[in-house]
């Protein structure tokens, strides 16, 4: 699966960063459901890790960090049992990396992207 856009969102819903593949304009559609959809990820499944969700032409990759989600989407439009997707392995370790390297910052956060490290760098390395 080619990932066209990728988001950093904070646990509370509020957007770290957003980008998109070369050939692609961010939405901000596809923003505000994505943000909607972390947000109630992180009240209610607070277990799981990593989740694929189709919607509409789109599949949606989450992984969660601890204070964090790394989001990508990709275009889809089969249905997918969780069972037969796996995250991509890129997406654990820019989670992780990310989570580490801003481990202070992420605890509290207070909204302002350039208090976090590399997050364009982390978008990056799903496009």
């Amino acid at each position: 699966m080619e990932v066209e856009e990728a988001l950093l969102v904070y646990k509370d819903g509020r957007l770290i960063g957003h980008k998109a593949a070369e050939n692609k304009t961010p939405t901000h559609e596809i923003e505000v459901k994505v943000k909607s959809v972390v947000k109630k990820h992180f009240e209610e499944k607070k277990e799981l890790k990593s989740t694929v969700v189709s919607h509409e032409h789109y599949y949606v990759m989450f992984q969660k960090g601890t204070d964090a989600y790394l989001v990508a989407i990709a275009p889809g439009t089969q249905t997918l049992s969780l069972g037969a997707v796996r995250t991509p392995v890129a997406m654990i370790r820019a989670m992780d990396a990310f989570e580490k390297e801003n481990k202070e910052a992420l605890k509290d956060w207070d909204g302002h992207k350039g208090s976090l490290k590399n997050v364009d760098e982390t978008l990056d390395e799903l496009l």
